[in-house]
C-alpha cells in the first residue's frame, strides 16, 4: 500500500493508474473515493454537485492557511462557521 502523510498521494497515484488497492474492499474503497476528484495542472481539486473546484492542500498549508486568516485584519473573533467560509473563498 502506498503509504504517505499526505492523503493528497494515494488519491492522485490511484487516479493515475500507479496504484492499485491490494484487495476487493479497497478497491471499492477507493473507487468511490477518488471519483470526485480531478487532477488539473499537477494539483488534485475535489468537486462538488453544486460547488466550484476545491484545491485540496496538505494539513500543513492548511494549518497556515487557519493561522493566516485567523491572525490577520479579519480575523476578529469569530464563530467556527465564519471561519470556515473564509477560508473556502
Amino acid at each position: 500500500m502506498l503509504q504517505s502523510e499526505d492523503y493528497r498521494a494515494q488519491i492522485m497515484a490511484y487516479i493515475r493508474g500507479h496504484y492499485e488497492p491490494e484487495n476487493e474492499v479497497d478497491e471499492v474503497r477507493m473507487k468511490r473515493r477518488s471519483r470526485n476528484y480531478k487532477i488539473i495542472d499537477n494539483q488534485l481539486y475535489k468537486q462538488g454537485f453544486c460547488e466550484p473546484l476545491l484545491k485540496c492542500i496538505s494539513a500543513e498549508e492548511g494549518r497556515r492557511l487557519l493561522s493566516e486568516i485567523h491572525e490577520s485584519i479579519c480575523g476578529t473573533h469569530q464563530s467556527a462557521r465564519a471561519m470556515a467560509a473564509k477560508v473556502f473563498r
